[in-house]
């Protein structure tokens, strides 16, 4: 008899615990009709697109974009989406479906600011940067690494990994218990963030390449309009190749293979 009932209140509690999975996902489910996470990149061909604000006019909800200019947003149809930052133009795009059921690319302008007269006081500067280094004093720089400390040349957690990181760790208070990462794993959210990170990371040694790269030679010898350049770097990207010769890390491989892909994006662009 002990038994059977041992058994029946182990079964009841499977069912309750299901039943509450059930609930939770019908929640998740229902609100996302309503709205549902947007993603997209901020672009600029001359300007850092780092820490550009996203900012939901119509929720009052604020994001801002990593490194490389990636962001995700709540938003739902009809939603005003404004971006912002001293370097660029005010831009807003006002939510539609294909902003809903895709990736969603802003191009932003750069904001331009010239100052009549620059006036250098009290340092009596005379604009030679080799006589101005010796009049100026100069203190040592200090960071973690010249003080020695623990784990000063640890790599610091991109924005996506601190956020993969909050959105997938438990924490049991008093009383209660934190059910964001069970929420996240149900909902599809952490599995998006991990897709983040390799993405966000993929996209850093990209930029590592990039910003090797002599922009004189694309525009010189490639013949790539300087407004394409960035077009051109994803046209490469597209290439399922790409990344296996990026891997190398062998600049003449990799400039062999630009210089082909050259060819074939001038011609698909009509550019010749």
């Amino acid at each position: 008899f002990k038994a059977k009932l041992v058994k029946s209140n182990f079964a009841l509690l499977n069912l309750k615990f299901l039943s509450t999975l059930i609930f939770l996902k019908l929640i998740l489910a229902s609100s996302s009709i309503h709205s549902q996470t947007i993603e997209g990149r901020v672009l600029n061909v001359e300007e850092d697109v780092a820490n550009v604000h996203v900012f939901n006019l119509t929720t009052n909800k604020a994001t801002i974009t990593s490194t490389d200019g990636y962001f995700s947003i709540s938003a739902k149809l009809n939603d005003t989406i404004r971006f912002s930052a001293i370097q660029f133009t005010r831009k807003e795009l006002v939510v539609n479906q294909e902003m809903m059921d895709g990736f969603i690319v802003v191009k932003l302008s750069t904001s331009l600011t010239e100052l009549e007269e620059v006036v250098v006081w009290p340092y009596m500067l005379s604009g030679d940067l080799l006589k101005d280094m010796d009049a100026i004093e100069i203190e040592a720089i200090i960071t973690a690494s010249t003080l020695d400390l623990p784990n000063a040349n640890v790599r610091e957690r991109i924005q996506s990994e601190r956020m993969l990181y909050t959105g997938r760790t438990w924490d049991f208070q008093i009383n209660s218990v934190k059910l964001d990462p069970l929420i996240n794993a149900i909902s599809g959210r952490t599995k998006m963030l991990k897709k983040g990170v390799a993405r966000d990371l993929k996209e850093s040694k990209y930029n590592r390449l990039y910003d090797d790269l002599d922009k004189s030679f694309l525009v010189n010898e490639l013949k790539i309009p300087k407004d394409r350049i960035y077009d051109f770097y994803y046209y490469c990207e597209s290439d399922s190749s790409f990344d296996s010769i990026v891997q190398l890390k062998v600049k003449g491989d990799i400039l062999h293979y630009m210089v082909s892909k050259s060819i074939a994006y001038r011609k698909n662009n009509s550019l010749d």
